[in-house]
């Protein structure tokens, strides 16, 4: 089992987006301190995709030393699930991306062979190429959904125009460990049902 983020049994988050600070702050723990073989999921749900949003990071806006990982969704190459760490940018060009429907979404971290991995409320999964995992999470920032963490306030930053998430988020997970394919496929039919 994951260590879960949200709590998977009352309902899920609903976040308004830009000009807001609304998410949620996890609080650095050594659990989450890990410099390799770790993974995350969640199920989205997103209102609309003309915007690049954060789905959930452990970076600082404010810190360039303490930027060590964020999702998004980008609107790179007509709709993009985009993990970004100190390597750079890895993407999976995700055409399939529903607004107004629930999406999977796991993120398998494990060296040269990290993942990201995507299943549309059709139940079609996509896959991204291996990447390398370029971050050390050893840092202090915490954990954000839905948002970025800025240091200087002390609270998830304020956008105007895009990257805080619109829409629900739900049944974010943490494993201190690599998923493996068939882990991966269990979860998403366990969660099915509740995300159709």
């Amino acid at each position: 089992l994951g260590f879960p983020l949200t709590h998977p049994n009352n309902g899920w988050l609903n976040l308004v987006g830009s000009n807001t600070r609304t998410g949620v702050v996890i609080p650095n723990s050594s659990v989450f301190e890990r410099e390799d073989l770790f993974s995350f999921s969640f199920w989205i749900k997103m209102d609309k995709l003309t915007d690049a949003q954060d789905i959930i990071s452990k970076y600082d806006n404010d810190n360039t030393t303490s930027r060590e990982w964020v999702v998004r969704y980008d609107t790179d190459n007509s709709g993009t699930i985009r993990f970004t760490d100190s390597g750079g940018n890895h993407d999976l060009t995700a055409a399939t991306v529903d607004d107004g429907n629930w999406n999977y979404v796991v993120i398998v971290l494990n060296g040269t062979t990290s993942k990201i991995h995507w299943y549309n409320s059709s139940g079609v999964l996509s896959s991204s190429s291996n990447f390398t995992l370029a971050t050390t999470t050893t840092g202090a920032t915490p954990i954000t959904i839905g948002g970025i963490w800025d240091n200087s306030d002390a609270q998830l930053r304020e956008e105007a125009s895009d990257a805080n998430f619109e829409g629900s988020i739900d049944e974010v997970m943490y494993y201190a460990k690599a998923l493996s394919p068939t882990e991966i496929t269990k979860n998403y039919n366990h969660g099915k049902s509740k995300h159709s």
